[in-house]
């Protein structure tokens, strides 16, 4: 018996879940059993793959394992769909992920966490990107691939970063550093400054993030990678603001805007965006500030990037404290209320006191 829930989709009753899979152990052989869940899991991951080049098409693309016979991952129509899958299948994904280590499938299991990086980073499921990627590093060891691995320790860190274990995010990131040290691979040590930047940068030493996104900026120009060096040059832009000095920041970040623009890249546009408003907001400009961040929303809520709009949401209330409570209490309370459906507790107990605190004017902090 399977009951019909929202969006037309079936659920099987647990119990009959139960005995449809007692039944299949005792009647089919172990070969087919084995060979159905391969074709699950290749069918995920594959479908992933393509819902993932869809979400963000300047992701780069991976090589992945053979179809077995009878396997047909779904077509997808485009982004409006592949997100929508994503959003339906998120669960049933790191099920099947979670299948494919039991079962020793360690290529799978690093392409599943590859591919459903964007989707969780941009909806906030952070933990379950922490979960992934522990697996994806795991399995990284048994696949005749450095640079495989040197990928899984950068978004191990990153995710780590993403939930403060800064102490585990460097340690994983310097671990991923040094292979791509070791095998020459200037791209992936370009990508894992960056990282190493976020996790310093998070934590309020802008100094040395500010030294790891230099880096990889150069890393990036000497290789001619635009869409990451926007994204490098936008670090560097950032950092330099933190430090202080505001005209040079606002040069730098008007130039990592023009980047992403040359070569349609959303979501470059809304982070230059962000650090616009920022820069702007340390300039005491408040309505330059403003109109930076609603483009930075603007675009965050085009790209479905629950996770930003909540830190643009974030920053607009801190531009608005002091001129204008009241906006500044609908923003606010529009972005803890994302901040509390992705399970971001710090970020939830943090607006609620400056919520309570809005009345004393206190000035306000703005963090990306």
């Amino acid at each position: 018996m399977a009951s019909r829930e929202a969006g037309g989709r079936y659920r099987m009753h647990d119990l009959v879940r139960l005995y449809a899979g007692q039944r299949a152990r005792q009647d089919l052989p172990t070969d087919e059993i084995d060979g159905a869940r391969r074709r699950l899991v290749e069918h995920s991951a594959h479908t992933a793959h393509a819902a993932d080049l869809l979400i963000a098409p300047l992701h780069a693309s991976i090589d992945l394992s053979d179809l077995p016979y009878g396997c047909q991952p779904l077509k997808l129509g485009g982004g409006e769909e592949a997100w929508a899958w994503f959003e339906a299948e998120r669960a049933n994904l790191i099920a099947v992920q979670n299948l494919a280590v039991e079962n020793d499938w360690h290529a799978q299991v690093w392409q599943l966490a590859w591919a459903m990086t964007t989707f969780q980073l941009r909806q906030g499921h952070f933990h379950d990107n922490l979960s992934a990627w522990k697996a994806g590093a795991r399995a990284s060891h048994h696949l005749d691939n450095s640079e495989l691995r040197t990928r899984s320790y950068r978004h191990l860190g990153r995710a780590c970063t993403q939930l403060e274990l800064y102490e585990d995010a460097l340690t994983h990131l310097r671990e991923g550093l040094a292979g791509a040290e070791r095998d020459g691979d200037e791209l992936g040590q370009a990508h894992t400054h960056r990282a190493i930047a976020d996790a310093w940068g998070r934590q309020g030493n802008d100094a040395m993030a500010l030294e790891h996104a230099t880096h990889a900026l150069h890393l990036y120009e000497e290789r001619g990678v635009e869409v990451s060096g926007a994204h490098a040059l936008n670090d560097v832009g950032w950092y330099t603001a933190k430090l202080g000095d505001h005209g040079l920041a606002q040069q730098i970040c008007e130039d990592a805007l023009a980047w992403p623009r040359r070569t349609g890249n959303r979501s470059g546009e809304a982070r230059a965006g962000l650090s616009l408003g920022y820069v702007a907001w340390l300039s005491a400009k408040s309505q330059e500030a403003a109109e930076n961040l609603e483009f930075a929303l603007g675009l965050y809520e085009e790209l479905g990037d629950t996770s930003g709009q909540a830190n643009a949401l974030d920053h607009l209330g801190t531009v608005h404290e002091d001129g204008d409570p009241a906006k500044a209490e609908s923003c606010w309370r529009r972005a803890v209320a994302i901040y509390r459906e992705q399970g971001r507790s710090a970020e939830v107990d943090r607006i609620a006191n400056r919520l309570g605190a809005l009345g004393a004017r206190g000035g306000g902090r703005f963090d990306r």
